[in-house]
């Protein structure tokens, strides 16, 4: 089997995402954990209402666009794979435990966060529990030790359906 990702272009309304084969591949701020969204987020900060229409890809925006969160510089961003949901069936149920940062509010994602503010493009395979995190693992948008999550059990929640 080869286990090297294999790129795919996805057609949204452009040919902005990236789909690989552990995910897709997006733009991260390194500083506050902003995600670049292509449809809404051209004018970065100085710029917020900017009408990005059909989207405009990270790698056409000028060197000095800032973050619309924390008005970095586009140097501040990296490439990371964010992990596309595992497909659910319909009608299904499942309780959700969240852990949420009570400093900043940030709701750790165990596709996406594995690495902390220490490993912010950390690839996290299938997904790592929070409770796996080791006791050095920091909040990946305002650096606070893992002690300041707090545990909360949210209803049993419907599944969307989700279609590839």
């Amino acid at each position: 089997a080869n286990n090297q990702a294999m790129m795919v272009d996805i057609e949204v309304t452009s040919s902005m995402i990236t789909k690989t084969s552990t995910g897709v591949l997006e733009e991260k701020c390194d500083v506050c954990g902003h995600v670049y969204d292509p449809f809404k987020d051209c004018g970065g900060m100085a710029n917020p209402d900017a009408n990005c229409e059909e989207g405009v890809p990270f790698e056409s925006l000028s060197e000095d666009w800032e973050c619309p969160i924390c008005g970095v510089k586009k140097a501040h961003y990296h490439a990371f794979h964010s992990h596309l949901p595992t497909p659910a069936i319909s009608g299904t149920h499942r309780h959700v435990k969240n852990h949420t940062c009570n400093v900043c509010g940030h709701t750790y994602n165990p596709h996406r966060d594995c690495g902390g503010m220490d490993d912010l493009g950390s690839d996290c395979g299938d997904g790592v529990p929070f409770e796996a995190l080791p006791k050095d693992w920091r909040c990946p948008l305002c650096g606070a030790d893992k002690q300041h999550y707090l545990a909360a059990h949210s209803a049993p929640a419907h599944e969307p359906q989700v279609s590839f």
